[in-house]
């Protein structure tokens, strides 16, 4: 699709709303992750962990179907990810 505001490049996704036809570039949207502080970026990241070590009920027992290995290696990452998490919230300034 060619963006219509510019038609200067090509972009996968247009935003139709009514009488505005544009590009994410050309509204100046941008991703949610885009305005995450590091805390937010570590929890996501030990979320992501988690999912992958099977959700909140697996994380202490190994999911059928996964090496042994990865499991441990996915769990120390998470455990990694959730100190690292706490740490910096304790070092926000509470102002």
């Amino acid at each position: 699709m060619v963006c219509l505001s510019q038609l200067l490049r090509r972009v996968a996704v247009v935003i139709m709303d009514c009488p505005l036809v544009a590009c994410r570039n050309c509204l100046n949207l941008t991703y949610a992750s885009r305005n995450e502080d590091l805390i937010d970026k570590t929890w996501r990241k030990r979320d992501k962990y988690k999912a992958r070590v099977g959700g909140k009920d697996h994380l202490y027992l190994k999911p059928k179907g996964i090496h042994r290995k990865t499991w441990e290696r996915l769990r120390y990452k998470y455990y990694d990810a959730e100190m690292r998490g706490w740490q910096l919230a304790g070092r926000r300034d509470p102002n």
